[in-house]
C-alpha cells in the first residue's frame, strides 16, 4: 500500500443534490489514500479501510456504494479478491494533508466536518485561514446532516482553537435566521487544510519537476485559478453588503 504521498484530493461534492451522506467525503479521502500514485491501482481490502476510518463494515460499503452511484468512483468487483477503485476526473477539488487524516486527536466527526466544510470557506492563503457565514440550519442542509452532529463537531473544534463562532446582526432575508461568522485557524494546528500546499508558487514549481506527480500539478493550477476567481467573487459580494452591514450595526 503506498504511504508516501502527503496529501489527498477529494472532489466538492453537493451531498443533499448526490444523495451522499456527511461522511461519505471522509470515506473518499481515505480510499483514495490508498492509491498507488506509481501504478494507479487502487486495492484497499475492507479490512484496511474499516481499521483506517474507523468506521464498521456496513457503513463503509454503504458509503461506497453511495460514493458509485453519484459517479465518483466507478467500484471493479473482484471474487476472491479486493476490490479495484477507479476513480474519476473532476475539475472542482479541495486538498487535504495525511497528517490530518492520521491524527487521532480529532474525531471522525470532526474530520468529516472539516472536509464538508473547506469547499465553502473564504480562505486567506497567506494566513492559513478560513471563514463560513451561515446559520447552523444553514449547515445542516449543505452538509447533510444533523444539527447535533454539527454542534458537536464545532464544541470540538473550539475547544481546541481551531474554529471560532462570531454572531453577525445582520439576519438571513431568505431564512429569517440569525448568521454567524466562522473563523477557521489552521495556522498551527495539524496542517489540516490544502492551504499550505498552495501558497507559494515554489510548491507547485516542486510538483511540476516531479514526474510522478505531474498529473497532481496541473490540478492544482487549476484549484489555485478557481480559488483565486471565488476570491474576486467572494471580495465583489462583500463589497456590495458592506452599506447594508454598515446599517445595521
Amino acid at each position: 500500500m503506498e504511504e508516501s504521498k502527503q496529501h489527498v484530493q477529494v472532489p466538492t461534492m453537493h451531498l443533499k443534490e448526490e444523495g451522499l451522506s456527511f461522511k461519505d467525503p471522509y470515506v473518499y479521502a481515505w480510499l483514495i489514500r490508498s492509491r498507488n500514485h506509481q501504478t494507479g491501482l487502487c486495492n484497499p481490502g475492507l479490512e484496511w479501510l474499516t481499521t483506517h476510518t474507523k468506521l464498521s463494515k456496513p457503513t463503509v460499503l454503504e458509503s461506497i456504494s453511495r460514493l458509485e452511484k453519484a459517479g465518483y468512483i466507478k467500484v471493479v468487483r473482484t471474487f476472491g479478491n479486493s476490490n479495484h477503485y477507479e476513480f474519476n476526473d473532476t475539475k472542482k477539488f479541495e486538498i487535504y494533508s495525511t497528517d490530518f487524516l492520521d491524527n487521532d486527536d480529532l474525531s471522525i466527526n470532526a474530520k468529516s466536518y472539516l472536509i464538508v466544510a473547506q469547499p465553502m470557506m473564504f480562505k486567506n492563503q497567506q494566513t492559513n485561514q478560513g471563514k463560513i457565514t451561515y446559520s447552523a440550519e444553514d449547515l445542516t442542509q449543505k452538509m447533510n446532516t444533523s444539527l447535533s452532529t454539527i454542534k458537536r463537531a464545532e464544541k470540538e473544534l473550539q475547544s481546541k482553537d481551531v474554529l471560532t463562532i462570531v454572531p453577525i446582526s445582520r439576519i438571513d432575508g431568505t431564512t429569517g435566521l440569525a448568521r454567524a461568522e466562522r473563523l477557521y485557524d489552521f495556522e498551527e494546528y495539524f496542517n489540516t487544510i490544502a492551504l499550505k500546499f498552495i501558497e507559494t508558487d515554489s510548491r507547485l514549481e516542486n510538483l511540476e519537476n516531479t514526474k510522478v506527480d505531474k498529473a497532481d500539478y496541473d490540478k492544482l493550477l487549476e484549484a489555485v485559478k478557481q480559488q483565486q476567481q471565488t476570491i474576486e467573487e467572494l471580495k465583489k459580494e462583500l463589497d456590495m453588503q458592506k452599506p447594508l452591514i454598515t446599517g445595521n450595526c
